[in-house]
């Protein structure tokens, strides 16, 4: 079919939503919230402005049948180079072949086969694969008279599961770096390849549960499960990985401090939005495993999946928030600093809900605790510098 060159209409940004905008020759794929059915979609460089139709044209259905894109997220500008280092590979058809073109109401929406999450290939490996967050004095955790209120937001009846989020304190973070996304299997792979104290069945039965990478086989993952999070690992090896990539776990007040994405006091990485599974992996998705790193809109700090998917290792040792805080942002492995990470057997702090979690979990402000031997399917982590 021949396609023609046309002359656009550029759009502007609207309230609460990006929409078309398009130039002669490229621009940019935006997604745009369009309730469960999907996101509008745009082309990005390097690709021809002959998709790019206005919204009245009465050929957009022509134009985009059988057409098929490699679709990022807004707002991720290192999506770009993304997309046009795809192109340039062998890859490219196969990458393209994942999504399809649908048309609702005469706009393009991008679905994936399994119609779950929106998935992209941004590389978690990118040269741009962290974001830096200024310092900043943050408030952490809830006073107690608003436990009810909270209560109410979740369905939760039992107000003792908000006592380790009592009291609210402020908390000075220092500037830092944060990874965007989860680690993969393929990142935790080249690690343990070139750290074979770190390989299956080499970690000291005091550091691990049993558990440690139980799901690879043969020393490595699965192909489909390349840049999945990785799971099964212990706060050990966490640590070493992070120590590896000379980062560091988070600390908890830096973890939360970004998963805000730079909003006052969301309840969720997105805003007050309630949990869907088209903004996060839980529960309600019934997917009961990982997805894909990045599969879910990134928070307003260009950060995915600091809710749901898998909880994440943080730094910090697991205990009740201080009566009488100090304004300093807790990073320590232990109460005995100068500790060795190898060290520590106390319990960790973990963060942001997994694939089975309910929406209390993909709470910013939810805290619970975890072994720091204990790899499970269901924590990964992230780090940060």
């Amino acid at each position: 079919m021949t396609r023609k060159k046309r002359n656009f209409l550029p759009l502007e940004r609207t309230e609460n939503e990006y929409v078309r905008r398009c130039t002669k020759r490229s621009f940019l794929w935006d997604f745009v919230n369009v309730g469960d059915a999907g996101h509008v979609i745009q082309p990005a460089p390097p690709y021809d402005s002959d998709l790019c139709l206005r919204q009245d044209d009465p050929s957009i259905e022509v134009a985009n049948r059988d057409y098929t894109i490699l679709a990022t997220k807004l707002p991720f500008r290192s999506s770009i180079e993304a997309v046009a280092s795809t192109k340039q590979s062998d890859g490219f058809i196969r990458q393209l072949a994942a999504f399809t073109i649908a048309l609702v109401g005469g706009l393009a929406l991008a679905m994936t086969p399994g119609g779950r999450g929106c998935p992209h290939k941004a590389s978690p490996e990118s040269a741009s694969s962290m974001t830096h967050i200024s310092s900043s004095t943050i408030a952490c955790g809830v006073e107690t008279g608003e436990i009810a209120k909270f209560q109410k937001i979740f369905s939760v009846t039992v107000a003792q599961l908000f006592e380790e989020i009592v009291p609210k304190h402020k908390v000075r973070v220092a500037s830092f770096w944060i990874d965007k996304y989860l680690v993969t299997n393929s990142q935790f792979k080249k690690f343990v390849d070139g750290h074979p104290d770190w390989q299956a069945g080499k970690v000291p039965a005091e550091l691990d549960n049993g558990r440690y990478l139980n799901h690879w086989a043969k020393g490595t993952f699965r192909a489909d499960q390349e840049n999945h999070p990785v799971v099964n690992v212990n706060w050990y090896a966490a640590t070493a990985y992070c120590q590896a990539q000379s980062k560091r776990l988070p600390s908890e007040a830096e973890w939360e401090y970004a998963a805000r994405g730079g909003l006052e006091a969301p309840l969720f990485p997105w805003g007050d939005e309630p949990a869907s599974p088209r903004l996060a992996n839980y529960s309600a998705s019934k997917l009961h495993t990982t997805s894909l790193v990045g599969s879910y809109p990134p928070n307003g700090y260009g950060i995915y999946d600091m809710a749901g998917n898998v909880w994440e290792f943080l730094a910090d040792e697991w205990g009740k928030y201080p009566l009488n805080p100090a304004n300093t942002t807790p990073n320590e492995f232990s109460s005995r600093p100068g500790m060795p990470f190898s060290e520590v057997r106390s319990r960790r702090v973990i963060r942001g809900g997994s694939f089975d979690g309910d929406p209390i979990n993909l709470w910013v402000e939810y805290r619970d605790s975890h072994p720091a031997n204990g790899s499970q399917a269901f924590v990964g982590f992230r780090c940060a510098k």
